[in-house]
Parts: structure tokens; C-alpha cells; sequence
């Protein structure tokens, strides 16, 4: 039984066992999805997200009514860990779906749209924005309890979030490095000729634990040591944008560029 376990685990390696279709799809492009148990969310620039089961394939439920939901494309979306799904899009709204049924909280405070939402297991939801901020808010309160200002010029474009530590990328090619829990900016490094793509964290386990960052138009893949904030590591890898960036336990990054 241990054995059959883990040959399933590790099947798809070998590529997809059962090549299953989401339906029905989505009239427009997917921009994100998210995967809690047996399900997957995806946010669309139809205005809408579908939630499906991973297993068959079929449609649980389509988060979009007349009255809920989002009026624009919605880029972003992350399940919460009691089903919920946070999702954040170009009308400058969060909207915060129940896990029962097709009804949303709207959360309002940015004043652009929205690049990216993360959440945790305290239902504590970090968003960021073209209006250059991440706020942080409280998902069981409804309530923003804090925000992350005047540290990029331009929109953020991503981020990443561990404990206290948040980084964030902007259109100005500057990573800021900030202390949530005392909503301070510790740190703002001007590394990119352009914008930043991608972020995420690195660790090897053991020494090495780095901050990784991409570039849209320089192609610069760059690291800074995540405890003292230096820079380790800068290289135009690829002669394009850099569109995906990420990491696996092995000791290796990998990145994928337009130039192919």
C-alpha cells in the first residue's frame, strides 16, 4: 500500500496519467488559480472564477452573480484554509467569497488594480496594487489592518510573504523589503533596470537562504542574502523578459524567459 501510494504521488513526473477538462471553461484568458484539497479556483479576465473538482473535472460553482463579485478582470485569487477564496482584480476590489453558495464581501482601499493576493492559516490576506501599496487585511474582521506605503514610485507587480517578512517588486525595478507586524520598510534596493516580474524565497535547508528576483526588460535574475540584504548573485540570464520563476528543495531555480 505504501508503495502504490507513493508511485501515485510521484506519477506525474512522467507526465499527465489522466489528462481531465475543466468544464465548462472560462470564456477569456486564465490570469491565476489556486488549489485547496480537492479543488481548484481560477480567476479570468471574464470578470469571473470557476471552481472545480480536480477529480472529474466538473464545475462546483461559478463565482460571478449580478450582484457579487468583480466588475473587471480578476487577476488574483488564493483559497483560504476553511474554503473560502480571496480574489483581487483590475477594479481595485478584494472580494472575499463564502465557501458555501456564490455571495462575496467586497474589501476596498486600494485605489488600482490588483497584481496579487496571498493569505495564510491566521486568515491574515496581503494585497498588492498598481496605487504602488500592499495593505494587509484581517479576513475574519473584514477590516485592513495596516498598510505598506511609500516605498515604490511605481505599480508592485509582485511579492512574497514568510512570517514578518514581506518583499515586493515594482514597475520601478526596485525591491523593498518590509517588516509587517510594525508595517515598516526596512529596506528598498534598486536592482532592476526595468520592472520586476517575479519574486520568491530560496533556501537550501541549511546556509543559503536568499531572496530571488526577475526582470521584465533587463532579464537579470538577481539574489540578495535574505539576513543581511546583500547582493550575492546579479546576471542577465536570459535576452527577454523573464515571465516564471521557481525553486524546489534540490538547489535549483528555474525561470522562463519570452525568448524561449
Amino acid at each position: 500500500q505504501g508503495m502504490h501510494a507513493k508511485s501515485h504521488h510521484l506519477a506525474w513526473r512522467k507526465g499527465p496519467t489522466v489528462d481531465v477538462e475543466l468544464s465548462p471553461p472560462h470564456g477569456r484568458n486564465i490570469l491565476d488559480i489556486s488549489i485547496w484539497k480537492n479543488d481548484v479556483v481560477t480567476a479570468s479576465a471574464d470578470h469571473g472564477l470557476r471552481v472545480y473538482d480536480i477529480e472529474n473535472g466538473s464545475q462546483i460553482k461559478q463565482l460571478y452573480t449580478k450582484k457579487y463579485g468583480h466588475t473587471e478582470w480578476v487577476t488574483s485569487c488564493a483559497f483560504l484554509k476553511d474554503g473560502r477564496v480571496l480574489s483581487g482584480g483590475m477594479d481595485n476590489k478584494l472580494c472575499l467569497w463564502d465557501s458555501k453558495g456564490v455571495r462575496c464581501s467586497d474589501l476596498t482601499g486600494h485605489n488600482g488594480s490588483i497584481s496579487k493576493v496571498m493569505v495564510d492559516q491566521a486568515n491574515v490576506g496581503i494585497s498588492s496594487s498598481y496605487d504602488t501599496s500592499l495593505l494587509i487585511w484581517n479576513l475574519d474582521s473584514l477590516k485592513c489592518e495596516g498598510g505598506l506605503f511609500n516605498g515604490h514610485a511605481k505599480p508592485v507587480q509582485d511579492f512574497m510573504w514568510q512570517n514578518s517578512l514581506v518583499v515586493s517588486g515594482g514597475r520601478d525595478g526596485v525591491l523593498c523589503v518590509w517588516d509587517i507586524n510594525k508595517a515598516k520598510l526596512l529596506s528598498t534596493k534598486p536592482v532592476h533596470k526595468g520592472p520586476v516580474s517575479k519574486i520568491r524565497f530560496f533556501s537550501d535547508g541549511m546556509d543559503s537562504n536568499l531572496i530571488l528576483s526577475a526582470g521584465i526588460e533587463d532579464g537579470t535574475l538577481v539574489a540578495l542574502d535574505m539576513r543581511t540584504l546583500k547582493l550575492v548573485y546579479k546576471n542577465r540570464i536570459h535576452n527577454r523578459a523573464i515571465n516564471a520563476m521557481e525553486t524546489n528543495l534540490g538547489s535549483r531555480i528555474m525561470t522562463g524567459s519570452a525568448d524561449g
